[in-house]
């Protein structure tokens, strides 16, 4: 798991209580790669959640670790992604030159934009996203690729 990730919520509570229980990530982007939440241990993938106390439970936040060499400069030269603006301050477009599945997901983990099918074009608005930094993470046949955006 990440080193620069905070969780909260664990301790002892009341039978029948509900409990918000997450973590924060200082950065998912380190040399070499970057972080991607993938989900708790129970299949569930909010996060921050809530849980109703009912037993003693224990849960496992998880992560997948994506290297830089599986970005975009690998995915085979007949694939052509654009992102653009990026940064941007407007609505972004993503454009692909075969069939992909595109993801965004946050500095936390959170996907905020969930797997979409895109055959050559799509929108990213921007009252979608707040400003901040995102990876789109796009899936071809070919292989994946994974795209910092900066929405301003």
């Amino acid at each position: 798991a990440p080193e620069a990730c905070e969780v909260y919520g664990s301790g002892v509570y009341a039978d029948s209580s509900t409990v918000e229980i997450g973590f924060l990530l200082a950065d998912t982007a380190i040399e070499g790669g970057h972080w991607q939440f993938l989900g708790w241990s129970d299949g569930v993938s909010g996060n921050p959640r809530d849980i109703l106390v009912t037993s003693d439970t224990s849960l496992v936040a998880l992560f997948e670790w994506i290297e830089d060499s599986v970005g975009i400069d690998n995915v085979s030269t007949t694939q052509c992604i654009n992102v653009y603006p990026n940064p941007a301050s407007t609505d972004v477009t993503v454009s692909v030159s075969q069939p992909s599945v595109l993801t965004v997901i946050d500095l936390q983990g959170r996907m905020v934009i969930p797997p979409t099918a895109i055959n050559s074009q799509f929108t990213i608005l921007h009252s979608q996203l707040a400003p901040g930094t995102y990876f789109l993470r796009i899936v071809t046949e070919e292989g994946v690729a994974v795209k910092k955006l900066i929405m301003q």
